[in-house]
């Protein structure tokens, strides 16, 4: 079974703290993490992501370290950003083609494009990210997540921009 060890973790911006000393053990299932805005849940998950550096601590998952190990790391995770920006000149095709190049794929997998049908998206695929709706961009980034089979999935609001019955499906796709 695969857990998540997050020990003394603090970060920050600048001189402001966001997360101090916090330290938890995730084991397998979902997981919410919950709190008023700029309490630091978009940090705490952008520091499980490997996208913000925390200041100390550390985030281990199966036994790999986000800062010591990154590659190892991400290669078990799929991350989804709040605001999910990215190249946004590329079309919905070279943003997944990308993602899989960079987790070293030969191709866009099979489940990615299911995601996205399942979603009514892929007639999107031609279309600049920049041109889609922020629901459509988030329904591309979360069929880019799955790409790999993550053993991890790290999503920061993850609803946000879809419509209902997307909503229902991602939740289906969850549990």
């Amino acid at each position: 079974m695969s857990t998540l060890h997050i020990d003394h973790l603090s970060a920050g911006y600048g001189k402001k703290t966001v997360l101090h000393n916090l330290s938890c053990e995730l084991g397998t299932g979902i997981h919410l993490v919950r709190g008023p805005n700029g309490c630091g849940k978009t940090t705490l998950l952008s520091v499980m992501a490997g996208i913000h550096r925390a200041d100390s601590g550390s985030v281990v998952f199966d036994g790999f370290d986000v800062l010591t190990d990154p590659l190892a790391y991400r290669a078990r995770m799929g991350y989804v950003p709040d605001k999910p920006e990215f190249y946004d000149f590329l079309s919905g095709r070279e943003f997944l083609a990308l993602i899989a190049r960079v987790r070293g794929l030969r191709d866009v997998p099979s489940v990615a494009y299911a995601v996205l049908e399942r979603w009514q998206a892929t007639r999107f695929l031609d279309t600049p990210l920049r041109q889609a709706s922020l629901g459509t961009v988030k329904k591309f980034f979360l069929a880019a997540a799955w790409m790999s089979a993550p053993q991890l999935l790290v999503l920061d609001e993850p609803f946000n921009g879809l419509d209902a019955e997307s909503c229902v499906a991602l939740r289906e796709m969850l549990i």
